[in-house]
């Protein structure tokens, strides 16, 4: 049985569709089509707190990963403290998110399950430590790969490095594509045909809401 309560065939990807109708997205966001089933809308990232269903569609093994980011603060008690430390904890949480996403672009990876981000508040410093496991859906298109930049690097060293790394991501990106090409012919679906999106199960679905 679907979102909205119609009995719909499952191809295994139905817990990457979004719960609700387009149309009815509160904000503006990065939709994309299912690669698995074409009919319905997938996320450009998958990142959830819950453990991973049993049903889940992955291609691979699930591979852990530990991040954290300290940050500096002034020796302030009381509400002066308390304050100064709820400044610092959203721009860690966004520092968080752009080490994960860089993380999963190096691995090749689109989703995460068991995200789990604790803070310890120290005399001097703050630190936020996130672990969880990242995976291969798929469902949802990979990531570009991590391309970096020689800007500001002199050394010839400091440039062949950031060269071989960025080709290493592009090598590591392309294999897990072909991993999924391969998975999804096994499974007789074509990752290649374009099949439109059902607009009119659309309208159903924003009708019976």
């Amino acid at each position: 049985i679907g979102v909205h309560g119609r009995k719909q065939e499952d191809s295994g990807c139905s817990v990457c569709h979004i719960p609700f109708a387009v149309k009815e997205m509160p904000f503006s966001s990065g939709l994309i089509p299912c690669q698995m089933c074409h009919r319905h809308y997938v996320p450009e990232l998958l990142i959830s707190s819950t453990q991973l269903p049993a049903d889940f569609p992955v291609i691979g093994c699930p591979s852990s990963f530990v991040l954290h980011v300290i940050r500096s603060r002034p020796e302030l008690s009381g509400e002066a403290g308390a304050h100064n430390i709820s400044e610092l904890i959203p721009f860690m949480e966004y520092d968080i998110h752009k080490l994960l996403v860089a993380k999963l672009r190096i691995r090749g990876h689109n989703a995460v399950f068991g995200m789990r981000v604790t803070f310890s508040v120290g005399e001097a410093h703050v630190v936020a430590l996130a672990q969880g496991s990242s995976m291969i859906c798929p469902a949802i298109p990979l990531l570009p790969p991590l391309r970096l930049q020689g800007a500001g690097v002199e050394d010839g060293y400091g440039l062949r490095l950031s060269t071989t790394l960025s080709q290493l991501s592009s090598e590591l990106s392309l294999k897990n594509s072909d991993c999924i090409d391969k998975f999804l012919e096994a499974a007789e679906i074509s990752a290649d045909t374009n099949v439109p999106i059902d607009e009119k199960q659309e309208d159903d679905d924003s009708s019976s809401t």
